[in-house]
């Protein structure tokens, strides 16, 4: 940060969470696995498509995103909202 100060330089970050790729999709749970106590490690809406990423990183490296410095956007369908 300490060289963005002077600069038009913005450092942001995105923390995706679940991410439905060819690879995730392929994902089985086991057939005696408790779908109960996996649900806190769960986002609470759905799997987010690549696109939606994307878009999220295209934002925080546009001009509509000026005022985020230093940020750590969190896109895991309300996981970690408390």
């Amino acid at each position: 940060m300490e060289f963005a100060k002077d600069s038009s330089i913005r450092i942001n970050a995105l923390a995706p969470g679940q991410t439905a790729t060819p690879m995730t999709g392929t994902i089985e749970l086991p057939t005696d696995c408790d779908i109960d106590l996996m649900r806190p490690y769960m986002g609470y809406r759905k799997a987010a498509q690549p696109e939606e990423q994307a878009a999220a990183i295209l934002f925080l490296a546009s001009d509509d995103a000026s005022a985020f410095h230093g940020a750590v956007v969190s896109s895991d369908g309300a996981l970690t909202a408390g």
